[in-house]
């Protein structure tokens, strides 16, 4: 936007700015709801009670943690100009070094020390709620978890704001 700023007229920049303020509220609602709703039916499916609304709640919780990790990308970003898969506590910054794929960079990024949290608050909310083996839930958390870390990756590869 800022190389934009002088082509454009005060009207058009206000506009500009409120879609980049309507597209980060809504991709916010997007994340927060697969986080909430879609990781919770993935792990429905393994349940024996059915206890839907408490694995939301789980999820919930796992939420708030995420939240937390994308909270520390702002002090990052703004003091020491590090893009969010360039974070130290993930492992992006190994990722850099060993190829120069954009895409396994960005993938490698999405895995963090809050992520390993994540799996652990996973893995006891999904014990306590279902009866199922352990490798059972280990696998559709870090099946799950993958698959979204995939999703944010080809996103991010793709540079969507580009694209429309």
């Amino acid at each position: 936007m800022s190389k934009e700023l002088t082509k454009l007229s005060p009207t058009a920049f206000e506009l500009e700015k409120f879609l980049f303020f309507l597209g980060r509220l809504i991709a916010g609602l997007l994340y927060a709801a697969i986080m909430l709703f879609f990781s919770s039916l993935i792990f429905w499916t393994i349940s024996n009670e059915g206890e839907y609304r408490k694995l939301v709640i789980t999820q919930g919780l796992v939420l708030i943690i995420l939240l937390l990790e994308k909270l520390t990308y702002i002090p990052l970003s703004l003091f020491l100009s590090l893009e969010w898969y360039s974070s130290p506590l993930s492992l992006g910054v190994l990722a850099q070094y060993i190829t120069s794929k954009s895409y396994v960079i960005y993938l490698m990024g999405s895995f963090s020390l809050f992520k390993i949290w994540v799996f652990y608050i996973q893995y006891k909310g999904i014990k306590r709620l279902t009866n199922q083996k352990n490798w059972i839930i280990w696998l559709a958390i870090l099946l799950t978890n993958i698959f979204l870390w995939a999703l944010n990756a080809l996103l991010a590869f793709l540079n969507i704001s580009t694209l429309i």
